[in-house]
């Protein structure tokens, strides 16, 4: 079963493959994570479009601020939600986006 865990602040700089990017993650107190691997949580891209998910991932998040929602994850370790603003404001969940672009389906 999946807990939710944290939520802190990242530069996303990387994307590597279909759900994994490298992002500088602010811990608090004055410590950061630089150059940290991460997994989007529940996703995976649809075979066959990996360049366009990995395209998409690149524009909407590279050198942007965004807040990654750590879960304990028992088969990958931890992955991440990540949620990044709109330019209203708003806040937007990655991974549901993905799917909703069907660049990635739900995986459980």
């Amino acid at each position: 079963m999946f807990t939710n865990l944290y939520h802190y602040r990242a530069a996303i700089t990387d994307i590597l493959d279909d759900n994994s990017c490298v992002a500088d993650i602010e811990l608090g107190f004055n410590i950061c994570l630089y150059s940290t691997v991460l997994q989007l949580n529940r996703v995976a891209v649809i075979k066959g479009k990996n360049n366009s998910a990995k395209s998409f991932l690149k524009k909407l998040l590279i050198h942007k601020t965004v807040t990654l929602e750590t879960i304990e994850n028992r088969k990958y370790g931890y992955t991440v939600e990540i949620w990044v603003g709109d330019n209203a404001g708003k806040r937007i969940n990655v991974n549901d986006l993905l799917v909703e672009k069907k660049l990635a389906k739900y995986i459980h």
